[in-house]
């Protein structure tokens, strides 16, 4: 926060929740949206991702998790591997390649 006051941006800036919000192949023109609470990574992605409905079914959500696996044991040194790789190679790689990885999305980050 400071350094939004020493550059003098603070006033300008617009706070928002942290969300992915995904264009539905099998819906045009509807969208589904991943709510990430206001909790520390990894906890609030798979809160995000349980609470989503409209694009995951549960067994897709397990998947999910079980291949997010890696990342919440092994922390950010795992996350700095996958850098190579796009997200739809990281999933057929985790096992997890579904619907998501074909969708269009737009991040909202928390700031």
């Amino acid at each position: 926060m400071s350094l939004f006051k020493e550059l003098n941006i603070e006033d300008r800036l617009q706070w928002k929740s942290h969300s992915m919000i995904f264009a539905r192949p099998d819906a045009p023109g509807e969208f589904s949206r991943f709510e990430f609470p206001d909790l520390p990574a990894p906890i609030n992605g798979v809160i995000a991702i349980l609470r989503n409905n409209q694009m995951l079914t549960w067994p897709e959500k397990i998947k999910f998790a079980l291949g997010l696996l890696p990342a919440i044991v092994q922390g950010q040194s795992y996350v700095e591997k996958q850098d190579k790789l796009t997200v739809s190679q990281w999933m057929k790689k985790q096992a997890c390649a579904f619907n998501l990885h074909q969708c269009s999305c737009t991040c909202s980050l928390p700031f």
